[in-house]
This record gives structure tokens, sequence and C-alpha cells, in this order.
């Protein structure tokens, strides 16, 4: 984004009104958009969001407009964006205006956004004014001036102590799309427009409350419809040009706008759109904070020469193993199918070595975010062994043998000990681990976007991390060399495998990736060659416990025999679940015609706002009960199936004394909490069961099940990466049965008495029963729990 150079002043009022209210904006309304809400949107939806949610209870409670507490409220409602690499801009073939184009990449330091937009009580509780033309405390603010936003923020500021600002525009938009979290939606959170904002089809000609429409990948409302948001920058037209945190220009005449209004249809109200300022009851806007704090001296272009993410080698052994070690990328255990899946597969010359595919069960490990450049190898190992030289190129021409002496010089100046990966382990970190979304190439289906290859690289290697990244933020896992694994190339198997390191000897060991010598089909995901030593091969790191290969049926082990040991254990094995909000009960996803009935237990829909919990991957064990009861009442046994046949009262006993064993708090998840995990929280992709829309791939039943449980953790795990939330065993929660109101909720808890709620099907339940969205008012020898804190 070039800085703008001033313009006579004597054009400078015609060309600030143009600028304001270009006349490709007025877009007509088409005539069939329906002028009200449509009817099957309920019409009992309260005019004005409720304005408060007090805890445990219904949101349709009323605040308190003490000052304080909406400040409070308002800092505790800024959302963390981890930095990341992006396209902004309209997508190639998008319907879009001119000022949209050209895409271009940018790259963003981690910052904080407002998951609302800034309401009218937050700017009364500040400005002890509310200039907006349609009022209601919880409606956005609008009707402000440029000015009169930064007197609020430098007000907000003076209270708080803290560093609220606008956001930049490349921030917005990067915000907007999900982050790194992006399903590549057209508008924020989805590809209908009015199912995710107040847009012209469904607003009235009005503004709403904010964070009434669902939320998008990073639980953020609104970014599409109900008012423009202003941003920091003043607008001017796109570059071509890669920026690291751009600011847009030093100077200008309206301050950008983006993400449409009430007064907007679909083409206006996409990700991409962007606006001038204006001052009028469309126009207001959402806080940031933090990161690159949107400072014109933290802007810098990414030329194609320079790296893009700022990834700095080090110059001698100490800086190579700090900037080693600050760029590795967790990646959480689960399962995948391994090889030439059908994404992978191309109409011809397809290669056999890729087949069978097989299931794989990984743990977690680290994997660097780079490939192990020139000028690391050349702190290490004082030589520079690369054809195509440059510090921050990618080392290549070297033998396995090398790399292990490499490895062997870092890990004794290094606390973290580093290894190849194995070739299951780089499959798995390649096709984006638990958060893969089926690309044919590490982090896209076009090839150009991630990988430096035939077509784009020159015939030359290229400065690492200066493609796209994919699903976890890895780096050239496609293109750009070829990178050696631990694993020796051998044929696959067919059976399931459990940490597998590949055959125990042969000839050689396999490189995995392609490089910027080969094309479409050599850089897929799955293809896999034997090593050689040339300018095309190098390697990138992990670390974490060297794996020990096995059948996937020892995936799990309980392991401990002591209350204290069992409680680590589970303690260990707990996700984070982010909060948000979700649509809870009988969703449309949650329903086809083909399952053949419909259960009322599971409406009316209705909203519901979760905190921040934790939720064990697994079913709690037979062998884990067990070692705290002294008993196994299941029915049908085996130490990692998990256990059946128990009371309410049985779990609260099993749960106290796990507790007073330990420094946890272990609990039951209520029914809530239970339904979004399933779903997959903040992350969810919309699945009828938990992880995905096949029973088969995530859950043991009563199609697969050959009427018996089985060892937790064997099959897919859901996007949060929690296991058998549909079928294996009926899961008890905290909550009795009871009916779903039809309010908006706030962390629900029911601790009345009856019977328990279960969830998630069981080894003999089907399609129906096996659903996220079922529940049961029951207790019997399919019974289980896992546990919450």
């Amino acid at each position: 984004m070039l800085t703008m150079a001033l313009l006579p002043s004597l054009m400078m009022g015609q060309t600030a009104i143009q600028r304001q209210t270009p006349q490709k904006k007025n877009e007509q309304k088409p005539a069939s958009k329906p002028a009200n809400k449509p009817a099957s949107k309920p019409a009992s939806k309260p005019a004005s969001k409720p304005a408060a949610k007090p805890s445990g209870g219904s949101a349709s409670g009323s605040s308190s407009n003490n000052s304080a507490t909406i400040i409070t409220r308002l800092k505790n409602n800024m959302v963390f964006v981890q930095g990341g690499t992006y396209m902004m801009g309209a997508k190639p073939g998008e319907d879009a205006w001119d000022d949209e184009k050209p895409q271009h990449q940018v790259k963003i330091t981690g910052f904080y956004i407002g998951k609302y937009e800034v309401t009218q009580e937050e700017w009364q509780a500040i400005m002890g004014n509310n200039p907006s033309e349609f009022r209601g405390s919880k409606r956005p603010v609008e009707n402000v001036t440029d000015s009169q936003i930064q007197e609020f923020i430098r007000r907000l500021n003076q209270k708080t102590g803290m560093d609220f600002r606008l956001p930049t525009e490349a921030e917005w938009e990067f915000a907007a799309r999900g982050g790194n979290n992006s399903r590549g939606y057209l508008y924020a959170g989805g590809n209908d427009n009015e199912s995710v904002g107040w847009v012209w089809g469904n607003s009235n000609n009005e503004t709403h409350n904010v964070g009434l429409k669902p939320a998008n990948e990073l639980g953020l409302y609104d970014m599409c419809g109900n008012v423009w948001e202003i941003v920091a920058d003043w607008k001017e037209d796109y570059t071509s040009e890669a920026w690291q945190d751009p600011t847009g220009p030093s100077s200008g005449y309206v301050r950008a706008a983006r993400g449409g209004s009430w007064d907007n249809a679909t083409k206006n109200t996409r990700i991409a759109i962007r606006f001038g300022q204006e001052t009028n009851g469309k126009f207001g806007f959402r806080l940031a904070r933090g990161g690159a704090g949107g400072l014109a001296s933290n802007a810098r272009r990414i030329s194609s020469g320079s790296n893009s993410n700022n990834y700095n080698s080090g110059g001698n052994a100490s800086s190579v193993v700090s900037a080693i070690a600050a760029n590795m990328v967790r990646v959480d255990g689960g399962s995948f199918q391994m090889g030439q899946t059908s994404e992978q597969s191309v109409d011809s010359n397809t290669w056999d070595d890729e087949k069978p595919v097989h299931k794989v069960t990984l743990s977690t490990f680290y994997i660097s975010k780079y490939e192990v450049t020139q000028s690391q190898w050349q702190a290490i190992m004082g030589t520079n062994p690369s054809e195509h030289k440059g510090g921050n190129l990618p080392v290549t021409n070297v033998s396995y043998s090398e790399v292990q002496q490499f490895i062997t010089r870092l890990n004794a100046q290094s606390s973290t000990k580093y290894r190849l990966p194995t070739e299951s382990e780089w499959e798995f970190a390649a096709r984006g681990g638990t958060r893969s979304r089926g690309y044919r190439y590490a982090g896209s289906s076009d090839l150009n976007s991630v990988a430096w290859n035939s077509g784009n690289s020159g015939s030359t290697t290229h400065v690492v991390g200066t493609k796209l990244p994919n699903e976890l933020g890895l780096y050239d896992m496609c293109g750009n060399v070829w990178e050696l694994t631990s694993s020796i190339k051998g044929t696959y198997p067919s059976s399931a495998q459990y940490n597998p390191t590949g055959p125990s000897s042969g000839s050689v060991h396999t490189m995995r990736g392609g490089s910027y010598t080969d094309g479409q089909l050599n850089s897929r995901i799955a293809v896999r060659f034997g090593e050689s030593k040339n300018g095309e091969v190098g390697f990138r790191l992990v670390s974490g416990s060297a794996p020990s290969g096995g059948s996937v049926s020892s995936s799990y082990s309980s392991g401990g025999t002591s209350a204290s040991q069992i409680a680590a254990r589970i303690g260990s094995n707990m996700v984070y679940v982010s909060g948000g909000s979700f649509q809870m009960g009988q969703t449309s996803d949650q329903w086809d015609e083909s399952l053949g009935t419909t259960y009322d237990d599971e409406k009316p829909v209705h909203k519901v706002t979760l905190s921040s919990f934790y939720l064990c991957k697994y079913e709690v064990t037979q062998a884990e009960w067990r070692a705290v009861m002294g008993n196994n009442p299941s029915e049908i046994k085996g130490d990692n199936f998990p256990v059946t046949n128990i009371t309410y009262s049985d779990a609260l006993t099993f749960i106290s004394r796990l507790n007073a064993a330990s420094n946890y708090t272990f609990r039951l998840p209520t029914e809530a909490e239970w339904e979004f995990a399933a779903r997959g929280g903040t992350q969810s992709r919309g699945y009828k069961y938990s992880g995905s829309n096949d029973l088969n791939s995530v859950a043991w039943n009563s199609r697969n099940a050959g009427q018996t449980l089985h060892t937790v953790g064997t099959k897919q795990p859901n996007e949060l990466g929690i296991y058998d939330m549909s079928g294996n065993a009926w899961e008890m929660t905290a909550d009795h049965f009871g009916t779903y109101p039809s309010s908006a909720q706030y962390n629900p808890r029911d601790n009345a008495s009856g019977n328990r709620v279960a969830r998630g099907g069981s080894f003999n339940d089907g399609l129906l029963n096996s659903r996220n969205a079922v529940r049961f008012n029951f207790n019997n020898n399919r019974m289980g729990l896992r546990l919450a804190r």
C-alpha cells in the first residue's frame, strides 16, 4: 500500500466527495429481495438484545449501566487473532469492484479485536452522549466522525491504561476472513450473507443488537452487515506488492470502511468490500489493540528477495538454536487416512507406492514452520553445500548421514532435542493435522499459492516462508525442496497403524513434498520418493518423543494404578475449548429427510453462549475407573474400553476421589458444553456427527462396531481433537433431562434432580441417534462419561 501523494488543494474538495460517495457503491437492490425478514426466521426474536447475560441462566436479564461494568465487559470481549499470512482483496473470479484488486499477500502480527462492534451503551459510558440515528443500548453506535472515535479511544485508554485503537484495514480483513481458521467464505462466517449479517434483505432498514447472528471462525460477530466499520487506514487503491502489517498512506481524504451495513445487498456485504467513511446511521466501528499497533513504523514491503515472514535464521550457533526453538509449531495428535486419498488422486499417472490408503494415529509432536536454511546449516556445520546460495534459502545437497550430524551438533547446544520427522508425521502435518481442510497440496488445492514449483520458481530455490502457509501455519511443505524423513522407504501396510516409524531396514529413506523443479503431480502431499543428494533435497526438524510403532489398538493406555496417576493422565489429555456462541438443538445440519423421524426434545433451537472450559480427549476408561473405584461395572470388559453401566452417584464418587488425589477440579460437562465441544466449538465445520458427516469414520456404531465397545481414540477425532463424541458409549452430562428454553442462554447449568441427559450415541446406535444434537433420558449399560474442568 503506497503512500498517496497529496493532490493540489484545488482538487481536494471535489476528490473528497468522489471518494466518499462513489456511484458504484449504490448498487440497485434486487426487486426479488423480500422487504421484510424472511418468514422462516423466528418472528419471536426480541427487537433488542437482552441487556445482560447473568451467570448460569437466561440471557434475557438486564445489566447494570455502571460505566465500570461496561468498560470491563468491553475489555473482556477482545478476541486474540493469531498472526499469519493471507491474500488480501477480492479473489480471482469474484464479482468485485476495482478498488478490491489486485489481490496481494499480507502478513499480519497477532493482535486483539473486538468480538462486537462498539455499542451505544459503551459509547455513552465513555462519551456521555449518543449520536446514533437508530437508538438501542446494545445496537452499534453509529453516526460518529473520525475525530469523535479518536476521542472515544483516548478517553477509554486513559480509563483503562490499555492500548485500544482502530484496526488497520488489513487486520480487519484478516479477522473477517477467520484468520488462520479461515474456511474461505465470501461473507464473515458463511456464504449466505443473510444468515450471518443484518443486510438489506432482512434488516427492516435499521441496525440490530450486536451478536444476534452467528459468529465467524474466530468468534467475531457482525463483521459483514449491521454497520460499516471504520478502520485506521486512509483509503487508497491496492497495489500488487506484498506487505507486512500495512497501515495505508500517511494522509488522505476519508478513512476506509469495511463490511457493509443494514442498507447493503449481496455484493456490498462481502468481506472484500471497501468504502470511504461517512457520518450517518450506516457507519460505526470496532476496537483493536496490541499487535503491530497500527504504526506506520511497523509496516514494510516484502520484496521477492526477502522473507515474507520476517524470518531470521540467525548468524551464530546460539542464535540458530533460539530461532529454531521459536519457530516450532505444535501438532496435536490425531488420526488420518495416509496415502492416495480421493483429494490426492489425479486423472492419470498416479503412483502405486501411495497405496493402500491406511489409517494412522499419531501422538502430539512439534514441527518447524520452515525448512532448515543455509545460514542455520553454516552456523552449526561451518559449511554450505547448497547449489543455489542464499542465507534464507533452504539448505540443499545434503545426505541423510550429514543431516544426522547436523542434528547431533544442534542437540548438543540445545535443551530441546530435535530429530527428522517420520514419514507419517510429515504427511499428517502437511495435511494440516486435525485442522485439515482436505487440500491436494499443503495449504491449498492451488499449487502456485503455496509452493515454489516448476511453473513459478524460475528453476531455483526461494527464501523460506514466502508462499502461503498451510492450516497449521507451516510453510513450503509442498515445493521449494524435497524434505528428508527418518523413515526408510517401503510399501504401505493395509492395517491401521499407531505412531509408525517405517520399515526396520532398506536402502533409502523417504523424501516428501516436491521441489522447485516439480509440477502438480509430484508436489501433492501424498507423493513419496527415495532420498538423493542434490540441489533439490533439504529437510525440516521435529521435536517431541521419538515414536514407537504399533497397531492402532494400542493407541491408548490408561497408565498408572493410583488415583493421583490417573488424575495426571486425564489432566494431560484435557483439550482447551475456547468460549463462544452456537445454536443448540436440531439445527439444519442435524437433520435430513433420510433419517425418517425427528425428536421434539431437540427443539426449540436456541442460542447458547459459553465461557471457555477444558474437556478430556477421551471417555473415561475401565482401567481408569478400576484404579480409582476398585471395581469395573462394565458389562463388556476391556481396560481401554470406555467404562459403562454407571449411575450419576457413581460418577460423582469417582470425580470426588479423583479430585481429592490431585490439584484438579474435574467435573461432568454440562449438556451445552458437551454439544458445543461435539460440534467442534469455535472451529466447527457444521458436521452432523462429531468430526464428520460420515459416521463410520468418527464413531463406533451399529454399522461397524460388531455390537461391542472399542478402545477409546481409535476413530478420527473432531475439529478440536476430541475422540468418540459420537458412538462407542453414551456420555452422561451434569444436567437433568428437561425441555429446552426458547430464549438465549449464557452458561446454562441445571442441577435439578432426576435422570441425567445422555449424549452422543453408542456402539449399538445408528445414524439418527448418533447425531450431535440427540439427547436421551435414561441410564443403562451403554452409559459412560468423560470429564470436564
